[in-house]
C-alpha cells in the first residue's frame, strides 16, 4: 500500500511539473530586454534608426546594421507584433536546446535579409522588424511537431503550423503584395513582400540540418501538453515489484 501510494504521489508531482510553465533561460531573458529596451525607445519617440538595414549604409561602415535590423521596429504596434511572435515560437523551441534555436534564428535572419535585397526599393527602404525571423521559426515548429508528433492531432496541428507560413509567403512572392497588409491597425513600415519567404526557406533548411545531425528520438510534446509517460510508471512498477517479491534459492519467484 506505501509503494502504490509512493507511486501515485510522484505521478501528481510529474503531473504538475508538466503543467508549470518552463523558466526564461539566458538567451531568452536577454532577448526579452533588448526588446523592451526597444519598445521604451519607441516610447520616448526615439526610434532606433540607427538600428535599420540600409545597403548603403553598410557600405560607409555601418556594420553593425546586420545584426541590429531586426530588432529596429516603426512604432509600438509593429514591435507588439513581431516581437511576441518571435518570442513565443521561440520558447515554444526550447527542446532543440540554446544553440539550436540560436543556429535557427540566425538563418532566418539571413534569409529574410538576403531575400529581401530582391524587392524593387530595398536601397532606399531599407529592412527592419522581426516578422521575416518569426515566419520561419513557426515553419519550424510545424516541422518539428510532424516529426515528432505522438497522435494524430499533434501531426495535423503541425502540418497547420507548417504550412500557413509557406503558402503565405508564397502567396506575396507571387502577388508582391504582403498578404494582410492593408489591414494593419498600426504602423509597419512598407512591408516588404520577399522576406517572409527569405526567413521560411532558411530557417526549414537550417532545422533539415539539425533533424539530419541529431538521431531520432522521442522528446516531450513539440505541442508542451501536459502527459505522463506511462511506460516509464509501469516499468518503475515492475522493478519495485521484482526488487520486494520473495525468491526461491533457485532463482525462481517462490
Amino acid at each position: 500500500m506505501q509503494t502504490r501510494g509512493k507511486e501515485r504521489n510522484h505521478a501528481g508531482r510529474q503531473a504538475k511539473a508538466a503543467c508549470r510553465p518552463p523558466r526564461f533561460t539566458v538567451d531568452e531573458a536577454l532577448l526579452v530586454c533588448i526588446l523592451l529596451g526597444v519598445g521604451l525607445a519607441l516610447i520616448m519617440g526615439q526610434p532606433l534608426t540607427g538600428f535599420v538595414f540600409y545597403p548603403g549604409a553598410l557600405l560607409r561602415g555601418d556594420w553593425w546594421r546586420l545584426f541590429t535590423h531586426p530588432f529596429a521596429h516603426v512604432s509600438l504596434y509593429h514591435l507588439l507584433l513581431d516581437g511576441a511572435a518571435f518570442l513565443l515560437l521561440y520558447r515554444a523551441l526550447a527542446e532543440l536546446g540554446r544553440s539550436g534555436r540560436l543556429l535557427l534564428a540566425a538563418a532566418a535572419v539571413v534569409g529574410s535579409l538576403a531575400a529581401a535585397a530582391a524587392a524593387p526599393g530595398f536601397a532606399t527602404l531599407g529592412l527592419c522588424g522581426l516578422s521575416g525571423p518569426a515566419h520561419g521559426l513557426m515553419a519550424v515548429w510545424g516541422a518539428h511537431a510532424v516529426r515528432t508528433a505522438r497522435n494524430p492531432s499533434e501531426r495535423t496541428i503541425g502540418w497547420m503550423a507548417l504550412w500557413l507560413p509557406l503558402g503565405k509567403s508564397l502567396f506575396e512572392v507571387v502577388s508582391g503584395t504582403v498578404l494582410l497588409g492593408p489591414f494593419h491597425v498600426g504602423g509597419v513600415g512598407v512591408p516588404n513582400p520577399y522576406t517572409h519567404a527569405g526567413g521560411v526557406v532558411a530557417a526549414l533548411l537550417a532545422y533539415a540540418e539539425l533533424a539530419g545531425l541529431a538521431p531520432m528520438r522521442r522528446p516531450p510534446s513539440p505541442l508542451n501538453l501536459p502527459t505522463i509517460l506511462e511506460g516509464g510508471v509501469t516499468r518503475r512498477r515492475q522493478r519495485r515489484r521484482s526488487r520486494i517479491s520473495p525468491r526461491s534459492p533457485a532463482g525462481g519467484l517462490v
